[in-house]
Order: C-alpha cells, then sequence, then structure tokens
C-alpha cells in the first residue's frame, strides 16, 4: 500500500455519516454551492482582466454580479433574512 492510500483509508474513518436532508436543507446548499460558483466567475473576470491583459468585459461582469445577486437573495430569503437590514 502506498502512503497516499494509508492516507486515503486513514481520513475516511474520519467522514461524517450522512443525514436525510430536508427539501429546505437541500435548496440551501445548492444555492450556497451556486454562490461560490458565480463568486469564483466574478474573480476569474478580475484576475484575467488585471494579471492576464485581457479586455475587461464589463458586461460579463455585469452578468455573473447579477447571478451573485440571485443566489444571495434566494439564500436571505430561505433563512427569513431581510437584505435591507
Amino acid at each position: 500500500m502506498s502512503m497516499f492510500n494509508d492516507y486515503q483509508y486513514e481520513a475516511s474513518k474520519t467522514f461524517k455519516p450522512t443525514k436525510q436532508l430536508m427539501p429546505e436543507q437541500v435548496r440551501l446548499l445548492d444555492w450556497a454551492t451556486g454562490l461560490g460558483g458565480e463568486s469564483g466567475e466574478v474573480l476569474d473576470i478580475v484576475k484575467h482582466g488585471i494579471f492576464h491583459g485581457e479586455e475587461f468585459n464589463k458586461m460579463e461582469l455585469a452578468k455573473e454580479l447579477g447571478d451573485v445577486l440571485w443566489y444571495v437573495s434566494a439564500i436571505a430569503t430561505t433563512c427569513d433574512i431581510d437584505l435591507g437590514d
């Protein structure tokens, strides 16, 4: 067995058991992972514009920021958080 196999086996002993999720939890998890993905897309646009010398595409950035806002709104609504506060 390799060192990585040993590590993988030992690490698997620390996994938390799975549990049944409620529909609201599934939606919240879906939206939180979506937010992470969209935030990464915003970061990628900014990174490419600054560090890779690519043309900064404002329309693409605006689209991705709109997606981020949608996920923030969905999460806030699910958690009964008023974005106006």
